[in-house]
């Protein structure tokens, strides 16, 4: 059985749902902003090979991604697809963000 999540897992978990509302309500400075910052919690926390961590990594890489593309940056959403496209191959390395 899994374990609950703890106290600074959560709290990512609670900055990522902030960071969805902020893009949703385009503010994608603050929302990028949200993402990263949740991204370094989950890491800091878990570690980067953790499974949750990685699992997270994934999803919130494409929304992250997402947002940068709304602010014109697109060659910084292609380097965190490319990220996220290599931890979904086996062995994969952790990735960066």
């Amino acid at each position: 059985m899994e374990r609950a999540l703890g106290e600074v897992e959560q709290t990512a978990v609670y900055v990522f749902n902030l960071a969805e509302v902020l893009a949703a309500q385009e503010r994608f400075v603050e929302a990028e902003k949200h993402y990263r910052r949740g991204l370094a919690m989950d890491e800091a926390d878990l570690g980067r090979d953790h499974p949750r961590r990685r699992a997270r990594f994934l999803l919130i890489a494409r929304q992250l991604a997402s947002v940068l593309r709304r602010l014109g940056r697109e060659r910084d959403a292609a380097e965190l697809e490319a990220q996220a496209a290599a931890l979904e191959t086996p062995n994969a390395a952790p990735p960066n963000a």
